[in-house]
């Protein structure tokens, strides 16, 4: 499949009926859309499709990996833990950090105290835990 056709097809669907043809696809072919976008479009584009799809798919996943992915190994994402906790703290954070828990098996607010000082830990604190 192009970048331009799966574009066009991410732009021109609900969320709906691209979930139904997520599910379809991943029935019919036994591999994840995201997943398989990854493996076959190289450079910002096909990561970009990758994204749209993985969030359409399932948002508060999406969120939850890209959260603690951004706290793995040395040193912190910082632009990426701001952005995601910021743009979800009113809309689905209390989901995310749910899925987080599940998904991790350590509580989300733990694992930014653990990465993160001072005052801009307590900020980001506030946020997870209002």
């Amino acid at each position: 499949m192009e970048e331009r056709v799966l574009a066009k097809l991410l732009s021109g669907q609900n969320v709906a009926q691209l979930k139904l043809l997520f599910n379809a696809y991943e029935r019919i072919s036994g591999k994840n859309l995201a997943e398989n976008i990854r493996t076959k479009f190289n450079g910002s584009l096909g990561a970009a499709l990758a994204t749209i799809v993985a969030c359409i798919d399932d948002a508060k996943k999406y969120f939850a990996e890209e959260l603690h992915n951004c706290m793995q190994g040395p040193g912190t994402d910082d632009k990426t833990l701001i952005r995601i906790l910021v743009s979800r703290s009113e809309v689905d954070l209390k989901d995310i950090k749910e899925l987080y828990l599940i998904q991790y098996g350590s509580n989300l607010a733990d694992d930014v105290a653990a990465d993160t000082s001072g005052d801009y830990r307590n900020l980001l604190l506030r946020i997870i835990e209002p």
